[in-house]
């Protein structure tokens, strides 16, 4: 399904069409990364929270980061085997960990269309429930032969943190300044596909300087998606992303549209000092419509998808040095699957 926004048509993947668009990736491994994630983060354990796994269970996403990490290995000619599933499963599960506590730090009330953990069963509930996973993404990863995954599952849970503390500092703050919003894509968003992108070169064999140049490339296209959901802020709406137009800044957050505004000199009058929340809110709901309106007219969106396929084209041209010559790799059909731009 397509929609028409500022100019630029964006594809909307359902979840049940969405693997099909994974080059080379079996749908019997898609179904069985599916149960894999599904037992991770809903198995029972026999207590009352069950009830809450079950339901974390079911608000599973796309899975991007896991199907990334098999498609890596297909095209490193590996055989996807159990072992395989069950490490993208951690991926995915160390990013549910994430989002739950995320959800508490903003306060969400939904994820993906449901009901939101903290606000369901509250917030101690939520953060307790991501410590809970975390135990068991520690538990599975002990067991596995190859202990350098276990410090990249680790360095990368690290980054992940670090890049949300670093985000919740910006939080309210008008002139957070381009180079942070970088860093915190790159720890909060890239973490989790440099680790399945090093995940699949730990599995493959490689060496370390062709996995340091995988999970740097996994890193680039992380960043690119943070790119490609800030621009879907101000163009996506609740029919594309459950949100409405400018969400990010009516929460606080200052996104790179929104910076890539300010560099053109739009301050929007008196905007709130750092860390004044009853003004910010007040000043955003003043402004909203009309940064929204000049997102279109300085084709502010379409400048923030052309620094996205930069990235991915520097991680592509990283891919293409590490990857088999008989890999069967195609950057440009890729390019496509990533940006979600329809030219």
């Amino acid at each position: 399904m397509r929609y028409w926004m500022n100019g630029i048509y964006w594809q909307r993947f359902a979840m049940s069409d969405f693997s099909s668009l994974w080059l080379g990736l079996d749908q019997s491994v898609v179904l069985k990364l599916d149960k894999e994630c599904d037992k991770l983060s809903g198995e029972p354990d026999g207590e009352w929270y069950d009830e809450v796994l079950s339901h974390v269970a079911k608000t599973g996403g796309k899975r991007v980061r896991p199907k990334f990490l098999l498609v890596l290995l297909n095209f490193l000619n590996y055989k996807i085997d159990d072992r395989c599933i069950k490490l993208g499963a951690l991926v995915e599960t160390l990013h549910q960990v994430s989002l739950l506590h995320d959800d508490v730090v903003d306060d969400a009330p939904k994820r993906r269309s449901e009901i939101s953990v903290n606000l369901g069963w509250g917030s101690k509930t939520a953060i307790l429930l991501g410590d809970f996973l975390l135990g068991r993404v520690l538990e599975v990863l002990s067991n596995d032969p190859n202990k350098e995954v276990m410090k990249d599952f680790a360095r990368a849970s690290r980054a992940l943190s670090r890049g949300i503390l670093l985000e919740h500092e910006a939080r309210y703050n008008f002139n957070v300044s381009d180079d942070l919003l970088s860093r915190i894509a790159q720890e909060k968003t890239g973490s989790l596909f440099r680790l399945s992108a090093e995940t699949a070169g730990r599995i493959a064999g490689l060496n370390d300087s062709k996995v340091k140049s995988l999970a740097f490339a996994g890193e680039l296209i992380g960043e690119s998606f943070q790119f490609i959901d800030d621009c879907l802020d101000w163009t996506g709406g609740e029919s594309i992303v459950g949100k409405p137009t400018g969400h990010d800044l009516l929460e606080g957050f200052v996104n790179r549209p929104l910076v890539r505004l300010r560099e053109k000199g739009f301050n929007f009058g008196e905007h709130p000092q750092k860390h004044d929340i009853k003004k910010w809110k007040a000043w955003a709901d003043e402004n909203i419509d009309e940064i929204t309106c000049l997102m279109n007219d300085e084709q502010i969106i379409e400048k923030c998808i052309e620094e996205s396929e930069l990235l991915l084209k520097e991680a592509f041209e990283i891919l293409k040095t590490v990857l088999p010559d008989d890999s069967g790799f195609d950057p440009d059909f890729w390019l496509q699957i990533f940006s979600r731009r329809m030219k």
